[in-house]
């Protein structure tokens, strides 16, 4: 039997507390999301104009950053010409610098900085020795007083700039006091410092100009588009006796207060918002408790299935898997089906672990299993093994009975693998260790041995001073033996040196040096080790060799590590084969060295890892040794590689450039 509803009464008006009520609930119940989209459209708002001004704060930060980049650039490539300078007025006062070495130097200097124009050299008297220029200048007055006042002062000065030949120059003065007085002069264009020392990267976006104390440009470099003036900065050089200002302008321009569609987008979702809340006035009452209980459960499903950090597992009292969350199933490596149901043995069970995975099993179907956390190993799908942490906790139901257990696992695989690494670190820091400990020892002992052997090497001459020089002719005579107390004395000194300039604490300092002396500084410590392993050592230095700019303790060390690792490779072959070679020849317009041992030679399998930190192919190397050579090697603008010797070894070949 069906049943017609009634039909609807018809609305009344509203009497009494009732009418009164209404419209003021209906308004109270919606006053706080009203407010809400409110907030939300000015946080909008707020969210918008901090990002514009964050932006333009960015690119004005940006803007100093890079200005004082160029400055410092500046500097740096004025602080060089200075430099240049001073190593000739050291070499004019010394004598080994003259007129014909000057303008040598002085061209080659113009030839490589196109910034500068002049370089000239005064005596004492004010009167020019020798100038080089590119183009015929009138600066001689300008020069001549600047040089007068850079020798009362007795140090580099600066002048100008000023406008000589239609073309802003900066002037630099650098004495030379002493016995040979003289000073070198140096004449820079503004305009060249901009061209050579300013990037084009940020000439392209940038006005660069150099201006004097009143702001007034005197050089200027502009870019592709005019400059806009939002973001312009100005900072001083620092120069004795000038005062310039490098200026910087950019040509961007102020960013947009909507830069782009997403910005805009959050407007319109926003008073999109607040129309939809108009719109489901009626609507929001009656669905709300079902959405907030749907949320919570929804929420905690998400929870439990959408965490990426712990590997969820939950089994009954029988053993069965009855939940496995995604991450536990990327950890293992199986669908959720091929394991929901199943009891032991499980497919991820380690089978070096069954006694133990057994015996937690029997707890699990006794209920005896306690809440506790323990490491594990999980085999994965594809064979690798999984270092797990895993706690079991026991799943109550509402009646207080325990019907399972609930695991979480965390995967500490890599944690394992950081630990294993970091305890190889810390073995291998602990060899550095007592590596620097016996560099200190011998600087110790080097020092403390200096004083004795000097002792003896002065009682062997003072006895050499008192034997007659006719005394014996033969190879055990009095004087003989002396004579070789002396020279052994000398050559233990120079040994304790060697050893003392290698292990003491320095910073590299380039100079300019002879090969020739930088192995012959080598060769007392090579030899020492050589003779404990029968190893003969050979050289050949080919003759008129290039000097070079480098450090010579540094390239010491490189030799000495080659030469090292070359005797340690031939110590278990035979005593034919065991013979170290150290060849210099020319290459270029530098020098080729090459260190070659008849050794067993490197395996292909390590050839390409040889330079790399921490790799060794030693039981008890610390894979640093020709990662440090090669750093040393680049630092000299060189390159280092090895090759196969002919009949069995390596040669280890290195450039140096001059």
């Amino acid at each position: 039997m069906s049943t017609t509803a009634p039909p609807a009464a018809s609305p009344l008006p509203a009497t009494g507390a009732s009418a009164a009520r209404a419209p003021g609930s209906r308004l109270r119940h919606w006053l706080p999301p009203l407010l809400a989209g409110l907030l939300l459209l000015v946080t909008a708002a707020g969210v918008l104009w901090l990002n514009w001004r964050g932006e333009v704060s960015h690119r004005m930060e940006v803007q100093v950053a890079d200005t004082l980049w160029v400055k410092q650039s500046l500097e740096f490539q004025l602080r060089h010409h200075e430099e240049t300078l001073r190593e000739l007025a050291t070499g004019w006062r010394q004598g080994r610098v003259g007129p014909t070495e000057f303008a040598a130097k002085a061209r080659s200097m113009l030839a490589t900085n196109h910034e500068l124009v002049r370089i000239a050299l005064y005596d004492g008297d004010g009167q020019a020795v020798a100038i080089e220029e590119t183009r015929a200048l009138d600066a001689g007055a300008i020069e001549t007083e600047l040089s007068t006042y850079a020798r009362r002062r007795g140090s580099e000065l600066y002048a100008g700039p000023n406008d000589i030949g239609g073309q802003q120059l900066l002037t630099l003065a650098v004495p030379a006091v002493g016995k040979r007085e003289g000073t070198l002069v140096l004449e820079a264009s503004l305009d060249g410092l901009l061209q050579e020392v300013v990037p084009w990267w940020f000439a392209r976006n940038n006005e660069v100009a150099l201006a004097n104390s009143f702001g007034d440009p005197l050089a200027v470099r502009r870019a592709t588009s005019p400059a806009r003036g939002n973001y312009r900065h100005q900072t001083p050089l620092e120069m004795p006796g000038v005062a310039l200002t490098l200026v910087t302008d950019s040509t961007e321009d102020t960013p947009r207060l909507l830069p782009s569609l997403m910005s805009a987008s959050v407007v319109g979702l926003s008073l999109t918002l607040l129309a939809s809340l108009v719109l489901l006035w009626r609507d929001n009452t009656r669905r709300a408790d079902a959405e907030r209980r749907l949320s919570e459960q929804l929420s905690f499903r998400q929870a439990m299935d959408n965490s990426l950090m712990t590997g969820l597992r939950a089994r009954d009292l029988s053993g069965r898997v009855t939940y496995v969350n995604p991450a536990f199933c990327k950890m293992v490596g199986y669908a959720p089906e091929e394991l929901l149901g199943r009891s032991w043995p499980m497919p991820y069970h380690d089978p070096e672990r069954d006694r133990v995975s057994r015996a937690r099993f029997a707890q699990v179907l006794d209920g005896t299993l306690p809440a506790s956390e323990f490491e594990s190993v999980f085999v994965h799908r594809d064979g690798r093994r999984v270092h797990v942490l895993i706690h079991e906790a026991p799943l109550i139901d509402a009646r207080g009975r325990r019907t399972g257990w609930m695991s979480s696992v965390h995967d500490i695989t890599e944690r394992r693998r950081v630990e294993e690494l970091s305890r190889q670190q810390q073995e291998k820091l602990q060899a550095t260790a007592r590596l620097v400990t016996m560099g200190e020892v011998a600087s110790t002992l080097s020092h403390e041995l200096n004083q004795p052997l000097s002792a003896i090497t002065a009682y062997a001459t003072g006895c050499l001073n008192l034997v007659p020089e006719d005394e014996g002719d033969g190879e055990f005579s009095l004087r003989s033996t002396l004579e070789k107390i002396q020279r052994q004395a000398a050559r233990a000194g120079q040994i304790i040196r060697s050893v003392h300039d290698f292990v003491r604490r320095r910073e590299p300092a380039k100079t300019r040096c002879r090969i020739e002396e930088v192995i012959d500084a080598t060769l007392p410590l090579v030899q020492m080790q050589a003779r404990k392993l029968g190893i003969a050592v050979e050289t050949r230095i080919a003759a008129e060799l290039p000097t070079i700019d480098a450090d010579p303790v540094m390239l010491e060390q490189v030799l000495l590590n080659l030469a090292r690792n070359a005797m340690e490779a031939m110590a278990p072959m035979p005593a034919p084969r065991r013979k170290l070679e150290i060849a210099a020849e020319p290459r270029d317009a530098g020098i080729e060295l090459a260190v070659v041992d008849h050794g067993p030679g490197i395996a292909p399998a390590d050839a390409e890892r040889l330079f790399t930190p921490f790799f060794s192919t030693k039981a008890e190397g610390m894979g640093m040794g020709l990662n440090i050579c090669r750093t040393a090697i680049e630092f000299h603008r060189g390159r280092i590689w090895h090759e196969a010797t002919a009949g069995g070894g390596t040669t280890f070949r290195f450039t140096l450039q001059p």
